[in-house]
Order: C-alpha cells, then structure tokens, then sequence
C-alpha cells in the first residue's frame, strides 16, 4: 500500500483523535501495518471495537478525492513522517497527521 495513502487513510479515521494514532502507530510502526492488522491484534492492544470497524474500512473515496486535489497544479500533500514536514509543527502537543499544501512546500521550513 502505497505510503501517502496509507497515512490518509488513517486521515479519514471518525472520531479517531491525532493522540490515539500516534500511540498505535507506537505499536504498529506504519500506517499500512495499522491498517492491515488483525482484528485480534488490535484486540490485545486494547483498541475499542468502534475504532477497529473504522481501521478495518477507511474512506477510500475520501483518499482518492485527496489524491485528486494533489493531482491539480501547486498542489501537495505531506504525511507527519514525510522530510518535508514542518520541523517546528511537529513539535507541538497534537500535530496534523496531513497538510494540504498549495505553494511551495520550502516555504514551511
């Protein structure tokens, strides 16, 4: 699974806080292992059964419509793990798992 995909699938998660995503992905290394983990699994790491449907069947329309606004000039996406990601943002308390960037992505450095 393609790495961006994958963070924005976790993107499109309902009522799935910054907070809790980072303590899984604690646990799961990647977005893509987060995501194609057994049910059991996540299970033994106590994540609540509401949150398992949700993992189980991100809106990948919702993914793809992202992926299609990328697709237009100037336009970019950057996951909390990519290098060009805002030092200093990912330093705060909760930092956005995606920016939607239209301009120059240097800039944010």
């Amino acid at each position: 699974m393609d790495e961006l995909r994958s963070w924005l699938g976790l993107y499109t998660l309902p009522q799935c806080g910054v907070a809790t995503v980072f303590k899984l992905l604690k646990l799961f290394s990647t977005p893509a292992a987060l995501l194609s983990a057994s049910q059991a699994a996540l299970r033994n790491v106590n994540v609540t059964e509401r949150l398992i449907t949700h993992l189980k069947k991100p809106d990948w329309k919702r993914v793809e419509t992202c992926l299609a606004w990328r697709e237009k000039g100037g336009r970019d996406i950057l996951h909390w793990q990519d290098p060009r990601y805002p030092r200093l943002l990912r330093e705060i308390a909760s930092p956005p798992l995606i920016l939607f960037i239209e301009g120059d992505t240097s800039l944010l450095q």
